[in-house]
């Protein structure tokens, strides 16, 4: 634990951030600090490593909002896979500025909702709303009509090739 705690900390001195996990409110508030504690240098701009999937909806809009009032600029790069929510943050990320490795699967899935209930007409209520809460803010963050962005959801992963062609990443860096 000491060693994952120290690469942390030289991450975060070089001004990267690391989100190799399920997005959880508790994980929410770490990065929330690290990105705080990265504002007293506002002239420097940092980075967001994405290596996630899937997370609490709730969670990435707090995330999100973060990231979107930072007063440096902000690159985000897609490695490995980026599923559900975090593809939200990847989008976030100024243009020029949202990369991906081309080894990078990129899966545009809005989230489904944790609990089973057993009235499924509240479900697919459910299921609706969770996704229109996913894909506006995409459709909103890369200037694209919401049919456009929700059509994405039904491709599964893509590759970061791809994903420059949807115009949901700026660059593809070699693997």
């Amino acid at each position: 634990m000491e060693q994952a705690a120290q690469a942390m900390a030289r991450l975060l001195a070089e001004r990267i951030v690391y989100l190799g996990q399920e997005l959880q409110p508790p994980l929410v508030q770490m990065l929330r600090a690290q990105f705080q504690a990265l504002a007293t240098q506002p002239e420097k701009p940092a980075s967001l490593i994405l290596s996630a999937s899937g997370g609490d909806w709730k969670a990435t809009l707090d995330l999100l909002e973060v990231l979107q009032s930072l007063p440096y600029p902000l690159s985000c790069v897609a490695l490995g896979q980026v599923a559900g929510p975090p593809v939200v943050l990847l989008a976030a990320a100024a243009r020029g500025n949202r990369l991906a490795r081309s080894d990078a699967q990129i899966r545009v899935t809005p989230p489904t909702p944790a609990a089973q209930t057993a009235d499924m007409q509240a479900y697919l209520h459910e299921v609706r709303e969770s996704s229109q809460r996913y894909f506006e803010p995409l459709a909103q963050l890369r200037g694209k009509p919401l049919a456009e962005v929700q059509a994405w959801g039904t491709q599964g992963a893509v590759s970061a090739q791809q994903a420059l062609q949807w115009g949901l990443i700026d660059r593809v860096l070699p693997a």
